[in-house]
């Protein structure tokens, strides 16, 4: 592989990464001013945009973009976006959507479950741990996420990257997309303003992309 070829993947590499962390930050917590216009209005913009371009997720986009606009009509945007993400996130299980895959996975849905187990396991082979400033569950949508950044961020010092791809792969099969239609369904019956639900909805169709694309690129 010539230099070019090498430095171009290497930078799709990087740019499904940030994407991933991306999408991670916004599920994490709730977004104070700074961070609020630095991650929608201004990278978010610009990746939203990116997105639009691929057909499969022109509807969605447009969603997330139309939701994000109904909070950008507000007095106080980031405010009003840190009430929901409160609201929808941070309530009692019944009212809220929690974002654990064991609640979702469990009989009972209680957190704490297999799925939290499995990423501890997945996250101490790699050296990663949870920060304890975040002091959330391993199985917290946005730790599988940015997991799943760093893995993606690996491949470019993998000596078969087909065999990291796969790997991807399967952890976005097995550990997120296992869950989050019923987490997106979960979210369909909380008030809200439409903004995270168009978001988690635009995160399970790409995950289902990126999982088709990798399973091509492996039989190439």
């Amino acid at each position: 592989m010539d230099t070019v070829a090498e430095n171009t993947e290497q930078t799709m590499i990087e740019s499904r990464a940030a994407l991933y962390w991306w999408f991670s930050t916004l599920f994490s917590r709730e977004l104070d001013e700074t961070s609020f216009n630095a991650h929608l209005n201004e990278q978010g913009q610009l990746l939203l945009t990116h997105l639009a371009q691929v057909p499969e997720l022109e509807v969605e986009v447009n969603a997330v973009k139309q939701g994000l606009n109904l909070i950008n009509q507000q007095a106080h945007p980031h405010l009003e976006s840190a009430v929901e993400f409160t609201q929808l996130f941070l309530g009692d299980l019944k009212q809220s959507a929690p974002p654990y895959a064991s609640v979702y996975l469990s009989e009972q849905a209680l957190m704490f479950q297999k799925p939290h187990q499995d990423m501890v396991i997945l996250l101490n082979a790699q050296g990663l741990t949870v920060n304890k400033s975040f002091n959330e569950p391993a199985d917290h949508l946005a730790i599988q996420l940015d997991y799943l950044g760093n893995l993606i961020l690996s491949a470019i010092k993998a000596d078969d990257i087909a065999l990291a791809e796969q790997e991807q792969a399967a952890f976005i099969q097995h550990h997120i997309l296992n869950w989050l239609s019923l987490f997106i369904d979960k979210l369909k019956q909380c008030k809200q303003s439409g903004f995270y639900l168009h978001l988690a909805q635009l995160l399970k169709t790409y995950l289902e992309l990126e999982v088709s694309l990798l399973a091509a690129s492996y039989w190439e």
